[in-house]
């Protein structure tokens, strides 16, 4: 049978999440059979330390042609999405963390709409997930004005986008296997680029007003934590330098639609940087950093150094006084409540 959908799952020490994980995906108490054979489940094991892999292959033997576990040398988040893109026959391609899960019953909708609709990328809603808390329920920004189940021009309807998050993004596949599309490894922060690099040659998207990806926070040791962006500061800039070539190498190539929304989403990651860069040790070194880090950015876009400067008052701030205020904007980053 046609696989309509792959699922490609991060798995990395998630022993404690992934039946919970998987569970959310087979459950053909909610999924009818005949839709679960339309899923292709990959669990990329990235060489776990824990018991991720029996699990995974428990479920492998449970859901034969459904559930594949694939082993592979330990790479990082991006190595798993790679991997996964390469593996693929779905239809469509949806990335799932192994922490996280599904709502299963949006997947079972999702997969009848996928089954007779071809769009470059699909976005639906999701959930963000705190620990201890109802989960909450996030639509994309300006996805409203988008009819839904309807395969429409992606230039079109992007203006009205601020920006796609990971969690919302179901790709079709040959555009990621045609374009070779591969993010980088032994890093983390590469959701970025997993949302950014195929944008290129997107030329169609369909929304789905349902939540299907649930996001958890709050954990201890996420690398979104203050204490991981961090100790993992270095990974934040080669995303960021790793996205400021992408634009450098198709800006000349790209409609003013897709410069703009290039521009917005690494622009956000590059403030992003800055404001992990400002939970640094406040020294001459790390300010010398952002200086020239400010300076490559302008070297390559004067667009996205403005966007940077409307989208944070502390980057405004640290250029407008040529960074003489660098140590009391570190003070202040500090001791404001994170965001």
């Amino acid at each position: 049978m046609e696989k309509i959908l792959t699922i490609s799952i991060a798995a990395y020490n998630v022993a404690e999440y992934l039946k919970h994980t998987l569970e959310s995906i087979v459950n053909n108490r909610i999924v009818p059979r005949e839709l679960l054979e339309k899923l292709e489940v990959l669990v990329v094991d990235d060489e776990s330390k824990d018991d991720t892999r029996k699990i995974a292959k428990e479920y492998e033997k449970r859901f034969p042609g459904i559930v594949r576990v694939i082993n592979k040398e330990n790479a990082g988040h991006g190595s798993t999405i790679n991997r996964g893109i390469c593996e693929a026959t779905g239809k469509y391609f949806k990335a799932l963390d192994g922490d996280d899960w599904f709502e299963t019953a949006a997947l079972s909708h999702i997969l009848k709409h996928l089954s007779d609709k071809t769009a470059d990328i699909v976005v639906t809603d999701y959930y963000k997930c705190f620990e201890g808390a109802e989960p909450v329920l996030v639509q994309v920004d300006g996805i409203q004005t988008m009819k839904e189940d309807i395969v429409l021009q992606y230039e079109e309807q992007i203006p009205n986008i601020r920006w796609i998050p990971y969690h919302a993004a179901i790709y079709r596949t040959e555009i990621l296997q045609k374009h070779t599309i591969r993010l980088d490894e032994k890093i983390f922060y590469v959701d970025t680029e997993f949302m950014l690099y195929p944008v290129p040659y997107l030329k169609t998207i369909m929304y789905l007003s349902y939540g299907l990806y649930c996001y958890r926070l709050g954990r201890e040791g996420q690398s979104v934590s203050k204490t991981s962006r961090i100790k993992n500061i270095t990974h934040g800039e080669k995303v960021a330098v790793a996205l400021l070539n992408l634009y450098k190498n198709n800006v000349d190539d790209l409609s003013d639609t897709k410069k703009r929304y290039l521009i917005r989403g690494i622009g956000g990651h590059c403030v992003w940087y800055v404001r992990s860069m400002l939970l640094m040790k406040p020294n001459k070194e790390n300010c010398n950093k952002l200086i020239e880090f400010d300076k490559t950015v302008r070297g390559v876009s004067p667009e996205i150094y403005a966007f940077m400067d409307q989208e944070s008052h502390l980057v405004h701030w640290l250029r407008r006084y040529n960074y003489k205020l660098y140590k009391l904007i570190c003070f202040y980053r500090q001791h404001k409540r994170e965001k």
